[in-house]
Formats: structure tokens, sequence, C-alpha cells
């Protein structure tokens, strides 16, 4: 199974606070208006402009000993693409970029359900390799997708 089930994360906040992007005070009022909002840390944070998205992915690449890549430096619309449905991808917030064997690189922008994982997993008859990425540029890579099938589609 991929490398994000066996590990025990630090949490968010302390990586946050701990690197000196945020201070206690700041964590604290986030973390109330979690409870209010029932966002995520990593969204609240952003919006108040304590962090940017890179910092919140970078945080979760730490988090959980994964590595950070934005699909843009490594992206391009293939037959990997079409390995993992776009509703699954929008409603998890990632995207396949490559497929070496079978080994499919996926990179996420956020934590994913260990039961999404292992289904992409059976479906592609793959092992996944899980990078972090920021949701724009996960999201934006999921648009090209989508415009590339159009436009497939549309030829035939």
């Amino acid at each position: 199974m991929a490398n994000i089930q066996r590990m025990t994360p630090k949490r968010l906040g302390e990586i946050f606070t701990h690197s000196g992007l945020i201070t206690n005070e700041q964590l604290e009022e986030a973390l109330a208006d979690q409870k209010k909002t029932g966002k995520h840390l990593g969204e609240l944070l952003v919006e108040r402009g304590y962090v940017t998205e890179r910092d919140v992915a970078e945080a979760i690449a730490t988090q959980f000993s994964l590595p950070y890549l934005s699909p843009a430096q490594y992206f391009s619309p293939g037959e990997v693409a079409k390995s993992v449905p776009v509703e699954v991808m929008r409603t998890h917030h990632l995207v396949p970029i490559d497929k070496l064997g079978k080994i499919l690189m996926v990179v996420i922008a956020g934590p994913v359900d260990n039961e999404v994982l292992e289904q992409i997993e059976a479906d592609t008859n793959s092992t996944l390799q899980i990078y972090v990425g920021t949701i724009s540029d996960v999201n934006e890579a999921i648009e090209k997708l989508s415009e590339a099938a159009r436009r497939q589609k549309d030829k035939k």
C-alpha cells in the first residue's frame, strides 16, 4: 500500500509553530475557528494570511514524510490521466502524473483516506508513490486533464 498509511504524523499546527511560520496565539485562533467552521487548519491559516498554500503543502509533506512536488513540474496529460476518474481526482484533490511500470505517481493536496488510495491501487493494478502539492496546482492539473479529455472526445 502507499507509504502514507504506516505513519504517525506530527500535528500540522506543531509543524507551523516549530518552524516559526505562526505563533502559538495564531494557532489557537485558527483552532478555535476550526471548531466553529469545520474547515481544515491549513485552509484557515491561508485565509488568515498567516501562511501560503505552498507552506501548507510543504508542512503536510513533512507531516507524512512525503516529498513535495508541483504537478506542473512533472505533469503531462497522457494515458496516465485516464487511470483515475476525474470525479475521484476532484473529490479527493489528487492527480496522477506518471506511471513507471507498476508504480503510479500521484500528487495529493492534503490527507486522503487510505480506502481511497487502496481503491486506486486496486483499480489501476499499481502501487502508489505519493507526493504532496498545493491545492491550486492540483486543481489546475485536474482542469488540464479535463480539458484534454474534452478535446479528445470532440475529435471523435
